[in-house]
């Protein structure tokens, strides 16, 4: 048996979940559930509805973390609780991700229903990372197979080590939410994917979730995911590897936290050999060589976890990788991941494809933000009625009391007329089908050019941008032509300007800029020797410079001596 391996789970009614009670309580008030993801760099919060074209957003929020100087995160609560005040249910449904939680998949003997938790335990205990009377466990049979001529119970188990969840549920009271589902990342994932994207559901396709601290990735056929495995690296993982000091013609450079950020955002997956600098002066193939080995990595372990499905379970034929979390939007990475696996790469954005939102949204929230919600949105989506690592007796209480006091308040309200109105909404889901049908083919027709407009903003912000520096360029050209007329009137005889370069003045403000002049002069006579002391003097008093002074000095002995020297100023 081999750790990792799942397939999806079907839905079914929990004890009490009538269809003729849930169509009647959802005619009253629409159900709208809160999905959790607490990531080690941020909290994503989002609230959905179920509306008749389908899910619809209430309300999405991303709360950043700061980091402590040692690059650990702080204590999520307080942090938890402001993000919930912007929430009006505080009842949340949670994504669980991490080395303590797992998901399997287990064949047993068929059996009754309370004879099967005692098998499954016995069946999971050898696969978890973590004791089995420690775990946490939810389960359930999703079909039949055969193994050696014997008929076998396939059984999805997920498990949690219990004081991480607990830790997990604390945090959470203690910002003043309450836990009512719990799910493994991998399978929220899908379940986002499945409700926003249905024709995943055909062949094989690649989930991917870049995280800042882990890659989470599901691989699913047909409709039911197959591998699940984490991958300890994310995007944080790159940003660390730009951290150091590196040195450039201006000096030594560090590159803290933010600024390797910076870096990483700026210019994403960087070419074999890229040439230029930074705005800073640091080699750009620098860069490259730093984050390279990362990406390599990255791809490596990716390509080992499509080879495990493809040779282990003598499964192939991936036809799409879908990319999402926080750091699908690194430039070029679609491209790389791409061409290292020689598969189809696309980004997936769940925010796109819930078009139906009460919080309006601008197309750079969309744009940036919807790649991390998927998780949020997925667990959300989900709401308990999949897999739920919450210990079944308090899941499992709430759905049997509601259901009864809902059974008796329709029996005794309602009687004979209890027929006629589930007659009544089944013609009125009829015609909200028909009217999804509708809406979802006008969205297909919109959809490309609502893709369009986002790419030619993005376009005419950039050409903006560029536009702004040729004009300030052009606009500099007269003071560029004075400044080299008056160097060549302050130039004596015996002195010689080899180079002229001018840089930004780091010090200074951003049109801020520094020269520096290096070149020789003939020795051999204090009168010449003089004269170098009189160029400083006279490009110190020069309109177009100050803060002069010889910063060099160099004498070379020979047939003829020079000096060589260095200068160095401030350009007004």
């Amino acid at each position: 048996m081999n750790p990792g391996i799942l397939i999806d789970k079907p839905r079914a009614l929990a004890v009490g979940h009538w269809p003729i009670l849930e169509r009647f309580r959802g005619s009253q008030k629409p159900r709208r559930w809160v999905g959790l993801d607490m990531g080690s760099s941020s909290i994503k919060l989002v609230e959905l509805e179920q509306a008749a074209s389908g899910p619809r957003l209430i309300k999405q929020l991303i709360q950043e973390l700061p980091l402590s100087p040692e690059g650990q995160s702080v204590d999520r609560s307080g942090w938890l609780q402001s993000a919930l005040k912007e929430f009006d249910n505080h009842e949340v449904h949670l994504a669980l991700s991490g080395p303590e939680v797992a998901v399997r998949r287990v064949r047993v003997p068929p059996m009754s229903m309370r004879e099967l938790p005692e098998a499954v335990k016995w069946q999971v205990k050898d696969e978890l990372p973590f004791p089995i009377q420690e775990a946490a466990l939810d389960f359930r049979v999703i079909g039949e197979v055969w193994e050696k001529d014997l008929k076998q119970q396939d059984v999805v188990v997920a498990a949690v080590h219990k004081p991480f969840l607990e830790g997990l549920l604390g945090v959470v009271e203690r910002a003043g939410g309450h836990v009512v589902s719990a799910l493994p990342t991998p399978l929220a994932l899908w379940a986002c994917v499945e409700a926003l994207l249905p024709e995943a559901r055909h062949g094989s396709v690649v989930v991917l979730e870049l995280g800042a601290e882990a890659t989470h990735a599901a691989i699913v056929k047909d409709g039911h995911v197959r591998v699940v495995r984490d991958l300890a690296i994310g995007s944080a993982t790159m940003t660390e590897a730009l951290i150091g000091e590196t040195v450039s013609d201006t000096g030594a450079i560090p590159i803290d936290r933010s600024l390797a950020e910076t870096f990483k955002r700026r210019y994403g997956v960087l070419m074999e050999t890229p040439e230029g600098t930074t705005e800073e002066g640091i080699p750009l193939f620098y860069l490259a060589s730093l984050l390279r080995p990362v990406l390599e990595n990255l791809l490596t372990e990716l390509s080992r976890f499509l080879d495990f499905y493809k040779v282990q379970m003598e499964q192939g034929g991936i036809s799409r990788v879908l990319l999402c979390g926080g750091g699908a939007n690194l430039r070029q990475l679609q491209p790389f991941l791409a061409e290292g696996l020689g598969l189809p790469v696309e980004v997936f954005n769940p925010l796109i494809r819930i078009p139906d939102r009460v919080q309006q949204l601008e197309p750079e929230q969309i744009a940036e933000g919807g790649f991390r919600l998927a998780v949020a949105i997925g667990v959300a989506l989900d709401h308990g009625q999949g897999l739920n690592l919450l210990h079944a007796q308090g899941r499992r209480a709430k759905p049997f009391l509601i259901s009864r006091r809902v059974f008796a308040t329709a029996a005794t309200a309602l009687g004979a007329c209890a027929l006629m109105l589930y007659l009544g909404l089944q013609l009125c889901a009829g015609i909200l089908q028909r009217q999804l049908r509708h809406q979802q083919t006008r969205w297909a027709q919109v959809e490309p050019a609502y893709t369009e407009y986002l790419h030619v903003t993005s376009t005419r912000k950039t050409l903006e941008g560029t536009i702004e520096r040729v004009q300030q360029f052009l606009d500099q050209q007269p003071v560029w032509e004075g400044i080299f007329k008056e160097l060549g009137t302050l130039i004596p005889p015996p002195l010689q300007l080899d180079t002229l370069t001018v840089s930004a003045d780091r010090h200074g403000g951003p049109a801020a800029l520094r020269f520096h002049v290096k070149g020789t002069v003939a020795s051999g006579s204090s009168a010449q020797a003089g004269r170098l002391s009189q160029f400083v003097e006279a490009l110190e008093r020069s309109v177009f410079f100050s803060h002069v002074e010889l910063t060099s000095s160099e004498l070379h002995s020979g047939d003829s001596d020079t000096t060589s020297f260095d200068i160095t100023g401030a350009i007004e």
